[in-house]
C-alpha cells in the first residue's frame, strides 16, 4: 500500500512543512492534515481535489489511527504512540528503540503527480452561463441558491461580491460598477456577529472587497458553506481569463513542465508559493481574503475546510473537475454532438464536478454561471498568450 498519486500543490505544502502535520479531521472517506493555513486531504479518490494525497480505503483508515504524520520524502510517518499499523499497510509498529518501526505510508515509486492547473481561456464564449446552468439542471444538480434563502438571500449577495470582486480585479473593469458599502453595516454573517469598528485596510480596494465578501463568505450549507463554493467557482473562471493576480502566477507555475508519473522528488514538479512566507506578493484579493476568513474580533467566519479552499483558489489551485468545466468555457456550444448521439463534452466535465460533496459542485457551478454572466454583460479583450 503507498501514496499512489498526490498533487503537486499537497506535495509542495508536504515537502515544505518540515514539522509533524496534525490529522485535522477524520471521515469515512479519508482525512484532512494540517499543513500551515491549508488542509490537505489524504483518502480513496483524493486525486480529483486541488490538494490531495490518494490513498487506500486501507490506508486511509492507518492515517486516521494517528495524531500526527511526518513527511521524510519517501512517505507519510507516524508520530506518537496512537498510531496502529492496519493489517496489509506494509509498514510495522513497533518501539524504534528495540528495532521496530512506526507505521507509515510510503511513497510509491511510480506515484503520479498531477497539478490542479488554472484553465487558460482567451475568451468565454457567448452564452457560456445559459450552458453551464442548462448543463446542471440536465444533470440534476441541485444547488442551495435554486430557492429558499438561497435564492432571496444568497443569490443577490453573490452577485454584489462579484460584481465588486470583478471591479477591482478585472483589467477591463472600467464597465464594472460597483457598491462601495460602509463595512460597519455588515455585520450579519452566518454564525452571528460582527466586526469591532470598521475595516482595517490599506486601500478602498481592499476595503470594499472585504465589505463585499463579508456578506457571501460562510453563508449556506455544508462542510464548505454554498457561499465559499460559488466565490471558487467564480475565482476559477477569473484565473482562466487572467484576471487574477495571484492566481495568475500559480498558473504560471503550473503550466510548467508537470510529471504525469515519475519519483515525487524529480524536478519539474510544480510548488506554488502557498505560504506566506514564500508568496510576499500578495494582492488585495489575498488580504480581503484573509481577513474575512478570520476577523479582527477573532471569530471564524468559515469552517477550516473551506478556508483552505478559498485560500488554494486565491492562490491558483482548483479541483481538476472545476478545471475541466470552466476550461470549456471558451468553446461555441451547439446541440450537435447530443443531437447526433455523440457524447457532450460539457455535460460530461459538468456531471463530474456534481460528483463533489453533497452540494459543493452544484453550488460551485452557480458561481461559474454568475461569472460568466457577469463578465459577458462587459467588453471582453482578448487574452495575449
Amino acid at each position: 500500500m503507498a501514496i499512489t498519486a498526490v498533487s503537486s500543490v499537497a506535495l509542495g505544502l508536504l515537502r515544505g512543512a518540515g514539522v509533524p502535520l496534525a490529522v485535522h479531521s477524520r471521515f469515512r472517506s479519508g482525512v484532512n492534515l494540517a499543513c500551515g493555513g491549508f488542509l490537505a486531504f489524504a483518502g480513496p479518490g483524493a486525486a480529483s481535489g486541488a490538494c490531495g494525497i490518494e490513498v487506500t480505503a486501507e490506508d486511509a483508515a492507518l492515517l486516521a489511527t494517528g495524531d500526527a504524520w511526518l513527511w521524510q520524502g519517501d512517505g507519510l510517518h507516524a508520530v506518537g504512540s496512537r498510531a496502529a499499523a492496519s493489517r496489509g499497510a506494509g509498514a510495522a509498529l513497533g518501539d524504534p528503540a528495540r528495532g521496530g518501526r512506526r507505521a507509515a505510508v510510503p511513497l510509491a515509486s511510480d506515484v503520479r503527480v498531477y497539478a490542479p492547473r488554472v484553465p487558460r481561456l482567451h475568451r468565454l464564449a457567448e452564452g457560456a452561463a445559459d450552458v453551464v446552468e442548462a448543463a446542471r439542471r440536465a444533470a440534476g444538480g441541485v444547488s442551495w441558491f435554486d430557492d429558499g434563502d438561497g435564492l432571496t438571500l444568497g443569490l443577490p449577495r453573490l452577485r454584489a461580491a462579484l460584481a465588486t470582486l470583478f471591479a477591482a480585479e478585472c483589467p477591463s473593469g472600467e464597465g464594472l460598477t460597483a457598491a462601495h458599502p460602509d463595512d460597519e453595516g455588515l455585520v450579519e454573517h452566518a454564525g452571528g456577529g460582527g466586526l469591532a469598528g470598521p475595516a482595517a485596510g490599506p486601500s478602498r480596494t481592499e476595503r470594499s472587497l472585504r465589505a463585499a465578501l463579508l456578506r457571501i463568505v460562510g453563508l449556506g450549507v455544508g462542510l464548505t458553506p454554498s457561499g465559499d463554493d460559488a466565490v471558487i467557482g467564480a475565482l476559477c473562471v477569473m484565473a482562466a481569463l487572467g484576471f487574477l493576480g495571484a492566481a495568475e502566477r500559480g498558473a504560471a507555475r503550473a503550466g510548467a513542465a508537470a510529471p504525469e508519473r515519475g519519483a515525487a522528488t524529480g524536478a519539474g514538479v510544480f510548488e506554488p508559493g502557498l505560504t506566506r512566507d514564500a508568496a510576499p506578493e500578495r494582492d488585495s484579493l489575498s488580504r480581503s481574503i484573509e481577513r474575512v476568513l478570520v476577523d479582527e474580533a477573532g471569530g471564524q467566519r468559515t469552517t477550516d475546510v473551506s478556508a483552505s479552499y478559498l485560500r488554494l483558489a486565491v492562490s491558483g489551485a482548483f479541483s481538476p473537475s472545476l478545471a475541466a468545466v470552466v476550461a470549456l468555457l471558451g468553446r461555441p456550444h451547439t446541440r450537435r454532438p447530443a443531437a447526433l448521439g455523440r457524447p457532450d463534452p460539457l455535460r460530461a466535465a459538468v456531471t463530474a464536478e456534481l460528483r463533489y460533496g453533497a452540494t459543493s459542485g452544484a453550488d460551485s457551478l452557480v458561481g461559474v454561471r454568475e461569472a460568466c454572466a457577469l463578465l459577458l454583460a462587459q467588453p471582453q479583450p482578448e487574452r495575449v498568450s
